[in-house]
């Protein structure tokens, strides 16, 4: 089960042990830290009938790669699974199982695999290349959605779901954001399907800690075992993705598998407006209904799901109207002995004005003379007095305290840089605390800045995942034509 791994530094190649996996270890060679890479193939290399050209993505199951075949010039993703993994043919037979049901489902927006095979001992499925954004790349780069494009991105899949369920008893079984795509149109895709949980053996307790990992979406009966599952564990699946796509955190989390497992059979989900402020009630009970932990409580059918997405997608409009105020005032009866009544009050009408003589005017006249020689006065007396020879006293504003909740953000935010310092290797983790950063600080300074040093890690760690020169041939040596720039992947 053991595999060679390039140290990303020096280039030599290292033995990686099963419970090397995923974990920080040392080059030999050059002494440098790096986490074990959960496969041994790297971007550059040309092996199997395949010209393997750059990682999209990946986790501690499996990694994904952008390739050609050398014969076809067909261009795929390759889905790449863990050596460590598929011990089992029982189990490895049940996961090809589902991805073959899958490829039944015969619909565009359902990505379903085209063949599986070997490369360099490592078991892979190849999928058609779509070229668009998977959601969690686009939580990386701009932050949460806004809940209406959620609603609407949340509409499309249970669609999509409804066709794999009820046409042909299909279900995806791994649904999460970096398995929604979503391209320029605004077409929404769903890749890789498949049950995962199948194939990581239980009799390896130092591969417990990788067993479907991340475990963020799985329904309560799939972690408990069931083998009767329908279409409501799918369900589950889309309300844990729509309040990561809402919030930008999954809606459970902890220090390993067992803890996430525990939260998705025990917690109640939290709801996404205590997240993230101006979410509406009507998403949280959606997603709530969705995350039901008995399925008979979620909802009985896609098309029930999606007329409630839907419906909470027209109410997300917020109402502005506002109470009007009369501004027209009353008429009033003139005339002695007229009354006015105002909402109730009884008002008496005003007495008749009376005529002014002579003496009011001339008493009116002598007031303001006087008010006027008042103020003559008090500015003579400014002007001839003696300015002061001592500088003027310094005002000093006083400095406001820090908002409570800014200041934590602050602290959070600082918190990231120390990690990121002190893990220079660990992009990973550095990124999702600058996330964390990012939606605890919507709308105040520390959102931008946290989204600046996410775009400067994913670049260090795309340096990073990038082979030396003479690590490996830049191209295909039997390649029939040169190949065409790499489109733009997830």
């Amino acid at each position: 089960m053991t595999y060679s791994a390039r140290c990303p530094q020096c280039g030599v190649r290292i033995e990686i042990a099963p419970a090397e996996i995923d974990r920080n270890i040392r080059c030999v060679e050059c002494d440098n830290v790096f986490a074990a890479p959960v496969t041994g193939i790297m971007a550059g290399v040309t092996t199997d009938g395949f010209w393997v050209k750059r990682r999209v993505s990946g986790g501690t199951v499996s990694e994904i790669f952008e390739a050609q075949k050398i014969a076809t010039g067909q261009k795929v993703l390759l889905k790449v699974l863990c050596p460590a993994m598929s011990a089992d043919s029982d189990e490895l037979d049940a996961y090809l199982a589902w991805i073959e049901r899958a490829r039944e489902v015969n619909q565009p927006n359902f990505v379903a695999s085209v063949e599986t095979g070997k490369i360099m001992d490592h078991l892979y499925i190849a999928y058609p290349l779509v070229s668009g954004t998977c959601l969690d790349a686009y939580l990386e780069t701009h932050g949460p959605m806004p809940e209406k494009d959620v609603l609407k991105t949340g509409l499309k899949i249970a669609r999509l779901l409804d066709h794999a369920w009820t046409e042909h008893a299909a279900l995806h079984l791994s649904l999460k954001p970096s398995n929604i795509l979503l391209d320029a149109d605004k077409q929404i895709f769903l890749l890789d399907p498949g049950h995962f949980r199948l194939l990581l053996p239980l009799s390896d307790p130092s591969l417990q800690r990788l067993r479907a990992w991340p475990p963020y979406g799985f329904a309560p009966e799939q972690i408990s075992g069931q083998t009767d599952l329908d279409h409501r564990a799918d369900m589950y699946a889309l309300g844990a993705s729509l309040f990561q796509l809402a919030t930008g955190r999954p809606p459970f989390e902890g220090e390993d598998v067992a803890e996430v497992f525990g939260h998705h059979l025990q917690t109640p989900p939290p709801a996404a407006s205590s997240v993230v402020d101006g979410i509406s009630t009507r998403f949280d009970d959606v997603v709530q209904r969705l995350m039901a932990k008995n399925r008979d409580d979620r909802y009985t059918s896609w098309a029930e799901a999606a007329k409630a997405l839907k419906g909470a997608t027209k109410s997300n409009k917020r109402s502005t109207t506002h109470t009007k105020l009369n501004l027209i005032a009353p008429k009033v009866e003139t005339g002695t002995g007229a009354n006015l009544n105002v909402s109730g009050r009884h008002i008496p009408a005003p007495l008749p004005p009376k005529k002014e003589g002579k003496g009011g005017l001339i008493a009116i006249g002598v007031i303001v003379v006087a008010i006027l020689a008042v103020i003559v006065g008090v500015l003579a007396a400014r002007l001839h007095s003696k300015p002061d020879t001592g500088a003027p006293p310094e005002i000093v504003a006083p400095t406001p305290a820090m908002d409570p909740k800014l200041k934590a953000i602050a602290d959070l935010y600082d918190q990231a840089v120390a990690y990121s310092e002190a893990h220079p290797s660990d992009f990973d983790g550095a990124i999702k605390r600058f996330r964390d950063v990012r939606t605890a600080g919507l709308n105040t300074e520390y959102q931008q800045k946290a989204h600046q040093q996410i775009q400067l890690l994913i670049k260090a760690r795309e340096r990073a995942a990038t082979p030396q020169p003479d690590s490996e041939p830049a191209n295909p040596p039997d390649a029939p034509e040169a190949p065409d720039a790499p489109e733009a992947t997830p």
